[in-house]
């Protein structure tokens, strides 16, 4: 009798069960791994995160201050520093080494971050760490920060150069890096969209980079594990590698993220739905991220004024006064970007009578409504009649 070489036979396939107790068990494994690479010493965190609200925070380099929206700062320092601070925060660096400071308005692109802390065992040094942002919220891991840890006492954001439009922060979260915390939020971070910008940008790849843990590196280990212990069993058992178990475990995995991408698809239609849905225009900006800017565009735009002149948007921010140009259209609206970019305001005799000028956060601009003229850095003036004035930061004026 012919001897029959045991290698050489097929494999018995794998029951449908079995692969996915193996798949399940691998990304169980996965798992563990991104909590413990990601965990501090703690099993469990309390409270899971701590929250620094705006009015716990002050404006302590630059201008601007607290409002209804969060603390605002609308510009840096002469030296380009602008630092908004929590004073009072005093917190175990051990425990919460992950910050994420959450704007209340998208601040622009660009801009440059830092973090800033002390630490009661050294008292009066100020210790910085630049914050890895590029929009949406800003997240730092101090977690292996040398001078992170200890009695942390005071926390602050630093921004450095010229603001393109004003930074309004609604608070600061400092999470735990308990393992039930972690795994909570890294959880938190699958199944919840993202919406710093747009109800669009729910379903934005971009911001995985700013989770704890991101979901396919997870699975991609989930698979290759699972796909070794499928390997294992074969050669531990003399048999030829079951191909249908590898295809079905890679196909789990690829059910994993898009399970989670169609979730992610049904939460922004059901906030599209409940933002939009039946709603007017005005209705509809006003529920969009930047509707504090649409409403300063429709107090200009709704004004006792005459109609069909031009309208001129000046502001020391190129973002917010192009934003309330385009909410102002069909009027004849005009902004001068050359000398917008320049930060240089036109001169007098750019300025025709009957020309409506809208001041936003202008400061080489003043009107002067004891006089009724609107007056230049150098002295040289415009008659000018008020239609909508709100304090320094905000006028509507016509030109006489």
């Amino acid at each position: 009798m012919s001897s029959v070489d045991v290698r050489s036979l097929p494999a018995p396939r794998l029951a449908h069960r079995t692969i996915a107790a193996i798949f399940a068990l691998a990304l169980v494994l996965a798992l563990a791994g991104a909590v413990a690479l990601n965990a501090g010493p703690h099993l469990h965190g309390t409270p899971p995160s701590i929250v620094v609200p705006a009015s716990a925070m002050s404006v302590e380099r630059g201008r601007g201050g607290p409002t209804a929206a969060g603390v605002v700062l609308e510009a840096t320092g002469p030296d380009g520093i602008g630092l908004i601070t929590a004073p009072d925060v005093g917190v175990d660096g051990d425990a919460y080494s992950r910050i994420t400071w959450h704007f209340a308005v998208p601040p622009p692109g660009g801009t440059a971050l830092a973090m800033t802390w002390s630490r009661r065992e050294r008292a009066g040094t100020v210790f910085t760490a630049p914050i890895d942002w590029s929009r949406g919220d800003a997240a730092i891991d101090l977690t292996h920060h040398p001078d992170w840890g200890g009695a942390v006492h005071g926390i602050g954001l630093a921004v450095r150069g010229r603001l393109p439009a004003p930074l309004v922060l609604a608070d600061a979260r400092l999470r735990s890096n308990a393992w039930d915390a972690t795994l909570a939020e890294m959880a938190g971070d699958w199944i919840k969209g993202r919406n710093e910008e747009s109800l669009g940008a729910m379903t934005s790849l971009r911001h995985e980079a700013t989770h704890v843990a991101p979901l396919l590196p997870i699975v991609a280990a989930a698979v290759v594990l699972a796909v070794a212990l499928v390997a294992w069993r074969n050669r531990r058992r003399g048999e030829a590698p079951d191909v249908g178990a590898i295809v079905a475990i890679v196909l789990a995995g690829w059910l994993v993220l898009d399970l989670r991408w169609q979730a992610l698809l049904w939460q922004q239609h059901a906030a599209a739905l409940g933002a939009f849905a039946g709603r007017t225009l005005d209705e509809k900006r006003a529920a969009e991220r930047d509707a504090p800017i649409f409403a300063v565009a429709r107090r200009v735009r709704d004004a006792e004024r005459p109609r069909g002149g031009r309208v001129l948007v000046l502001s020391d921010n190129t973002a917010l006064a192009t934003r309330v140009a385009w909410f102002l259209y069909p009027d004849n609206v005009w902004v001068d970007m050359r000398r917008l970019l320049r930060g240089t305001p036109p001169p007098p005799d750019a300025l025709k009578s009957g020309d409506q000028v809208v001041l936003l956060l202008k400061r080489d601009l003043v009107f002067d409504a004891a006089n009724g003229r609107l007056v230049w850095p150098d002295g040289r003036s415009r008659a000018a009649r008020a239609i909508l004035v709100d304090g320094p930061e905000f006028a509507l004026l016509e030109i006489r």
